[in-house]
């Protein structure tokens, strides 16, 4: 039993020593005097990026179709991830079939965005966004010429809530400073509100499209890059 420890030990010492050694053999030889380079919880040769995405779109509220725009500052994680803060703004009037009669909907959210990046160094790729946050809708009826003034007047009947809002988009890497993504989201919401005000269907589906523009790859360098630099280092010294 001593013997098949002994061996495991062994065998575990050695690849450690193998894998060392590897690792040694791919640094380059930059000489006694050189700093060798840190180790950092970050994967060699990622990509981050940070931008500005503005869009719309149209999005059913309380039963009505209503335009959608949103404004989002997000972090991008090596083209895996994004994390960041978005701001929406719903409005429309329905006019009622037959008669001078409009609806009003309105509404504000604000929160934190989240989003999963499926082969986000592709030209086109896949995101699953993700969007947590509060704010409210409010829903006025009256004559159309007056829709507004009816609205501002009964703005203490707005509905405060609390939504979650998953989606998928198709994205495009237009180039490094730009990008879209074009998607779906379906909106789940949680009033607070139990008057008789209350909007009580606040769930629909949102239909939208996001042009971004910031920096999407700046803070890595790819491997090719990488192994360049590597050799031209190593002729250097070998030359020396």
């Amino acid at each position: 039993m001593k013997q098949l420890h002994l061996t495991i030990s062994f065998l575990l010492l050695s690849f450690l020593a193998i894998a060392q050694q590897e690792t040694a053999e791919e640094q380059p030889n930059l000489g006694l005097n050189a700093n060798p380079r840190m180790e950092t919880l970050s994967k060699a040769g990622s990509t981050h990026g940070i931008y500005l995405g503005i869009g719309g779109g149209f999005s059913e509220v309380a039963g009505n179709t209503v335009g959608q725009f949103h404004a989002r500052l997000a972090y991008v994680a090596d083209q895996t991830f994004e994390f960041g803060f978005e701001g929406q703004s719903y409005q429309g009037i329905t006019r009622i079939k037959d008669s001078d009669t409009a609806t009003l909907t309105a509404g504000g959210l604000g929160g934190i965005h989240l989003k999963g990046i499926l082969y986000g160094n592709k030209k086109i790729h896949v995101g699953i966004p993700l969007f947590l946050g509060f704010g409210a809708f409010g829903q006025e009826t009256g004559e159309a010429s007056n829709i507004f003034d009816d609205f501002e007047a009964e703005f203490e009947s707005i509905t405060p809530a609390f939504v979650m809002t998953p989606g998928v988009n198709i994205e495009f890497n237009i180039n490094k400073f730009m990008g879209a993504e074009f998607g779906i989201r379906y909106r789940l919401a949680s009033t607070f509100d139990v008057s008789n005000d209350t909007l009580n269907d606040l769930n629909g589906w949102t239909v939208e499209g996001t042009f971004k523009f910031g920096f999407f790859d700046f803070g890595g360098k790819n491997k090719t890059h990488k192994q360049k630099t590597i050799d031209q280092v190593d002729d250097t010294y070998r030359n020396y």
